[in-house]
């Protein structure tokens, strides 16, 4: 209507406005304008400085949703629980406080555990906790509890007014980006494998998982994957094979007949399930000589 807006539209631009200025150090930034607006506030693709220190070159890409107020955030059963749940990029959210001028990012990769489990039911992401606070999502009722932990980032705009500390920012987002991603990968491939950190501390590079305290890590299989985890068996199966024999042939991992001989075996057994682009590669690797012919 002419003259007027919804009186909570300015506050919550407001918040979207100095979350995009400060992550917008660190990342390419674009908006997602309002009439489009399904729940991504930015989809980002972080920078890193390129070799020679005149270029941003492109780094991996992630999506911002906003929020103006640390109250837990809430999925509905149906469209926004399953649209939370299909994510095709890491999901950060962003929680801005507008009195404090502070900015905190929260990675969302514990959401996946809760979906895997028990499906795209009505979903609280539970964020401002602390890392004793952390652990998998649970079950109450119908509704599923994800604890999102302390923030990846806690910023304010000192903090990224320097290009120096805004590539470190950088540098601590990433890792979260990746782990994130790898998972969404893995989900689409059929391998339902989750594994992400126990602890971490806002503001400081993400532990590894041979350093660090040991991570959290989840498997979840159903039968109606079989096929899929076959498919993906098999394809693995063939690929060592290659690169075996591939090594072979260049006087390297000579002492691998054994295993060798394990995967020929499997791919007999499972000859009637290899998909047809498997049987593909298989036989056009058969063709070639073996080290040892």
């Amino acid at each position: 209507m002419p003259g007027q807006r919804p009186s909570g539209f300015l506050f919550g631009a407001s918040a979207e406005r100095l979350a995009e200025f400060m992550v917008g150090t660190f990342a390419f930034t674009t908006p997602v304008p309002y009439q489009v607006d399904i729940g991504h506030d930015f989809h980002c693709v972080l920078h890193r400085p390129s070799a020679n220190k005149r270029m941003l070159s492109a780094g991996p890409a992630f999506s911002v949703q906003v929020k103006s107020n640390p109250q837990p955030v809430t999925y509905d059963v149906g469209d926004a629980a399953v649209w939370l749940s299909d994510q095709e990029s890491p999901l950060f959210l962003c929680i801005v406080d507008r009195q404090k001028l502070t900015c905190e990012i929260y990675s969302t990769w514990n959401v996946h555990n809760a979906h895997l489990l028990h499906g795209p039911l009505r979903t609280i992401l539970e964020t401002n906790g602390t890392i004793e606070e952390f652990g998998l999502p649970s079950l109450v009722g119908d509704t599923l509890h994800v604890p999102l932990g302390p923030p990846v980032l806690r910023l304010t705009p000192n903090d990224v007014v320097d290009k120096d500390r805004a590539i470190g920012w950088a540098a601590i987002l990433e890792p979260w980006i990746l782990l994130d991603r790898e998972i969404i990968v893995n989900r689409r491939a059929g391998m339902f494998w989750v594994e992400g950190p126990s602890h971490w501390t806002t503001n400081e590079p993400l532990p590894t998982r041979e350093a660090g305290p040991p991570w959290i890590g989840k498997f979840y299989y159903h039968p109606q994957n079989l096929k899929c985890c076959v498919d993906n068996l098999l394809r693995s199966c063939i690929a060592v094979r290659a690169l075996i024999d591939t090594y072979q042939a260049q006087g390297q991992l000579l002492d691998r007949q054994q295993q060798t001989n394990a995967l020929d075996a499997l791919l007999r057994v499972f000859d009637d399930d290899l998909d047809p682009e498997a049987r593909r590669v298989l036989r056009l690797h058969e063709t070639r000589p073996r080290p040892d012919q």
